[in-house]
């Protein structure tokens, strides 16, 4: 078994959901011209973000993050671990504040 695992995506469906509610907020706001229904994307980002999370996806426990440097420059790699099973999660993410 590889160090690393990669780490899955979440279901379309929950990003399509997420989606729907922010904009049917956003048009129900509009058309109103209260603010209230401006709740709705806040707590549909919420909902998704939780829903996705970066939970393990073997015991479905919070995972913290881990960067390592690469070649010892400013980018690194960020790995999500999983402190109750071992479990190392490779989202397949590089970052190079260099290039911004």
């Amino acid at each position: 078994m590889p160090l690393t695992r990669p780490l899955p995506h979440g279901p379309w469906w929950a990003l399509a959901l997420a989606l729907a509610i922010f904009f049917g907020g956003v048009i129900v706001a509009g058309l109103t011209g209260s603010p209230w229904p401006l709740v709705a994307p806040v707590v549909a980002i919420i909902v998704y973000g939780e829903w996705r999370g970066f939970r393990c996806p073997q015991c479905t426990r919070k995972l913290t993050e881990r960067k390592v440097p690469v070649e010892g420059g400013p980018a690194y790699r960020i790995f999500y671990e999983c402190r109750h099973c071992q479990g190392l999660w490779d989202p397949e993410l590089l970052f190079d504040p260099s290039k911004d």
